[in-house]
């Protein structure tokens, strides 16, 4: 009995506390490290593991409203309100529960922290609405043979065009979660949404472009420090969900076969959920300021392989794949892997990141997937004081190069086997702009205090591994997909309100990879189908 109340001293009465800064507010997170390029903040925070803790209230970010004498810690969450709107096509990039669609779109989001001794819930749950309005897609006008290419990718991964034909509606837990806390660790079950690795535009392993999924976590909430330096990680171990939406025109055939197939298990069930397990860990040497590197793993394959046990696979090591690589599931294994950094040089203002990874593949390392991100910040100094200029740039190439993976349409987030891909519920978890594509992206902002006013130009390639895949044989390189998106946003905090305002106009050419053939021309050579998107997003947060 005296150990029971020991334990239960020791669980609710040691103070713990765990509360982060979710990802629907990365103009805040964006806010916190370029202070840290100031050199206004600490290094601790390497902004490689989000969401990133708070347990020093930056910013005010939540007000505590119980009685300081109380057990039990209430604090309020923001409030966020959050609105885009897509004139003609979708145009979607990492926001979370918002899904890819034409038309309005919302998100409202409140939220209530509690802490009692070591256990701490956050309870901050997400309204999503959007209109889902029709819009043209891949087109009708593309040859069968395109089609079955078209399709043949389709089947790879679970990225459906329309997410159906009515509006969208749907309430989730959002950014909640339930963890208990002891010192620099947290291990408990949450549904934020986690960002892994430190590009700011294109997290290739994990990021906010898709709902957050239920998962359990073992992290760390502040950097552990040792004598050669400070260890930040991560652990988790979810559920990754199907969209249960087809692509279009699912009954279509070619030379009589059925293009869609559906994408079941190794039991034959249909759209099955999956399991997801995977690890972050970073380290900053004491010996380097300022820098740190890192290694990101993950697995995945159909829950069906825990209903029962697989020759020559026992003990814990059947329930740790993402540790022992020689656990295949009969082929039906999902992986990549890979090593980031990011070296902060505060004496120059600046900052340099990278991602480099690699899916696991049974092929050599020339025919394995690969994806790599490199970025650089660097602030300029005004005359004014706390007014500078920032540059930003970030390269993104998720494009193939290998003639082998290009002539079998193997992408970095496709799979001939876990043929949902790297998805939750119809979107990529990593890098928004999607397989086999490209992006380049060039920002320069005007910072003052709170103020941030900004101009970017962002280069898009599409899919280029289909592009090559479905036209190389006929040598039709007309039909690149390019999209050319001006950027103008707009954040600030007034009072108790932050709010961050972004407008971008997106110049599509060829679109889906389209040509005018309308256009009675005797020439080879003849214009795409060009569609301008203008793209809107809100997003308000008021703080308590």
């Amino acid at each position: 009995m005296k150990y029971i109340i020991l334990f239960s001293s020791i669980l609710f009465f040691i103070p713990g506390f765990s509360q982060t800064i979710n990802l629907n507010e990365n103009h805040i997170e964006n806010y916190l490290r370029n202070q840290q390029l100031f050199e206004k903040t600490d290094y601790l925070n390497t902004f490689t593991i989000r969401p990133i803790s708070n347990k020093k209230n930056q910013l005010n970010y939540f007000k505590i409203i119980s009685n300081s004498s109380s057990k039990i810690r209430i604090s309020l969450l923001p409030v966020d309100y959050i609105t885009s709107y897509n004139s003609k096509v979708p145009y979607n990039y990492n926001n979370g529960s918002m899904i890819p669609s034409k038309g309005l779109q919302q998100i409202f989001s409140p939220g209530i922290h509690f802490n009692f001794g070591l256990i701490s819930i956050q309870l901050k749950p997400e309204y999503v609405f959007s209109e889902n309005k029709f819009f043209n897609g891949f087109s009708e006008n593309h040859y069968d043979v395109i089609w079955e290419r078209r399709y043949n990718a389709w089947n790879k991964y679970d990225v459906p065009e329309r997410f159906g034909d009515e509006s969208f509606k749907k309430t989730y837990l959002g950014q909640s979660s339930l963890k208990l806390n002891f010192k620099n660790f947290s291990i408990g079950f949450s549904s934020e949404n986690l960002w892994w690795g430190p590009s700011i535009r294109n997290s290739i392993m994990m990021s906010n472009n898709a709902k957050g999924f239920n998962h359990f976590t073992f992290n760390s909430n502040k950097p552990l420090k040792t004598s050669i330096g400070n260890f930040e990680w991560q652990f988790i171990t979810g559920k990754l969900d199907p969209s249960r939406f087809t692509p279009p025109q699912p009954d279509r055939k070619y030379q009589k076969t059925k293009l869609y197939v559906p994408k079941t298990d190794n039991t034959g069930i249909e759209n099955p959920s999956r399991f997801f397990q995977g690890y972050v860990l970073s380290f900053s040497p004491k010996w380097i300021k300022g820098l740190t590197i890192g290694h990101i793993k993950w697995v995945q394959t159909y829950n069906s392989f825990f209903d029962v046990k697989l020759k020559n696979v026992s003990g814990l090591n059947y329930y740790f794949p993402v540790f022992d690589s020689k656990i295949n599931y009969n082929g039906y294994r999902d992986g990549a892997n890979g090593f980031f950094f990011r070296s902060l040089w505060v004496d120059s203002n600046a900052e340099i990141y990278g991602e480099f990874y690699t899916k696991e593949s049974n092929q050599d390392f020339q025919d394995s997937p690969k994806a790599h991100t490199l970025g650089f910040q660097k602030l300029f100094k005004q005359k004014k004081k706390n007014n500078y200029l920032k540059f930003s740039w970030e390269w993104t190439k998720l494009e193939q190069e290998s003639p082998n993976l290009i002539d079998n349409l193997v992408s970095f987030y496709s799979h001939d086997k876990i043929r949902h891909g790297f998805t939750n519920r119809g979107e990529v978890i990593g890098s928004w702009i999607g397989p086999g594509s490209n992006s380049q992206f060039f920002k320069i902002s005007s910072l003052y205090n709170k103020r941030d006013i900004s101009f970017a130009l962002e280069i898009i390639d599409n899919d280029n591994d289909w592009y090559y895949y479905a036209y190389s044989d006929n040598k039709d390189y007309r039909r690149y997909w390019k999209s050319y998106n001006v950027h103008f946003e707009y954040i600030n905090k007034f009072k108790n309100f932050w709010i961050s305002a972004k407008l971008v106009h997106s110049s599509n050419l060829n679109y889906q990879w389209e040509l005018d053939n309308e256009l009675e021309l005797e020439e080879w050579y003849r214009p795409g189908v060009d569609v301008n998107n203008f793209h809107s997003t809100i997003n308000l947060s008021y703080h308590f």
